[in-house]
């Protein structure tokens, strides 16, 4: 019986933690980044108002870099777009809501889980995420909110490096190229993945059964397959070139295009 009792004392101390850490913690984050902001008076039509005219051209029937383009890509400049119509508001205001009350919010819950993923609960995940950005705003007070997807790349990465498993290189290699379709300067993660993934490989196999690296295959293959998904899909709705467009157009004359969404 002492046995049982302790056994259940333990038990219960451990859903209480896990609770604590993977509930209690990112509620109480979401909701002291969460906020609304007044009127705004003044607009500032490079990020502002990027949004908004994006997201009516695809209400209105447009297709993403055929009939519109967006200079932080189509996460920061199209789908917060959409939120912000669809839920708050047809107006600037709408979506500067949606950023404020869910994008910026979910940017720093999807960071702590990435950080309580890494090193799990203690006294550093409660210092980096309720004592320095209050303390220090001028160095942690910025979200990039375009950078949201960011910590589910990369904690689908740590699975896959830690677990070994197939479905898990797929699936961050998956994760890996939606990231960077949907926010452009996240394109280097994918070579990135790619490459450390061949190392791990040649660190424990060796270079000499370089015929039996199955993990490196399968992100090459699941990339290959989910760039063809993708290329087919702006082909047939003739908004291909357009993408290579805005590659190009973007890398060099970015100072030019930019607030002309």
């Amino acid at each position: 019986r002492l046995y049982r009792k302790r056994l259940k004392q333990v038990s219960f101390r451990n859903t209480e933690r896990t609770m604590f850490w993977w509930l209690a913690v990112p509620v109480f984050i979401f909701l002291s980044h969460s906020y609304t902001q007044g009127p705004m008076r003044d607009v500032e039509y490079i990020h502002e108002v990027e949004a908004p005219v994006a997201a009516q051209s695809v209400l209105n029937g447009g297709f993403p870099w055929r009939d519109c383009m967006t200079t932080a890509g189509i996460f920061h400049g199209l789908i917060r777009g959409l939120v912000g119509l669809g839920l708050f508001e047809n107006s600037t205001w709408g979506v500067e809501a949606a950023h404020h009350l869910i994008f910026e919010p979910a940017y720093w819950v999807l960071t702590y889980f990435f950080f309580l993923l890494l090193f799990g609960g203690g006294a550093f995940l409660l210092l980096m995420f309720f004592v320095l950005p209050f303390s220090v705003p001028i160095l942690f007070g910025h979200s990039f909110v375009r950078l949201c997807l960011y910590p589910v790349a990369l904690a689908l990465a740590l699975t896959a490096f830690r677990t070994r498993k197939p479905w898990a290189c797929a699936a961050a290699a998956l994760m890996q190229l939606v990231l960077a379709i949907v926010t452009p300067e996240a394109s280097f993660l994918l070579p990135v993945f790619f490459l450390m993934v061949l190392a791990s490989e040649l660190k424990i196999l060796g270079i000499g059964k370089w015929k039996s690296f199955r993990l490196p295959a399968i992100v090459a293959a699941t990339t290959a397959v989910g760039l063809l998904v993708f290329f087919s899909i702006l082909y047939f709705n003739g908004a291909l070139n357009s993408l290579f467009d805005y590659y190009i157009g973007y890398t060099r004359d970015a100072r030019f295009i930019r607030g002309f969404p």
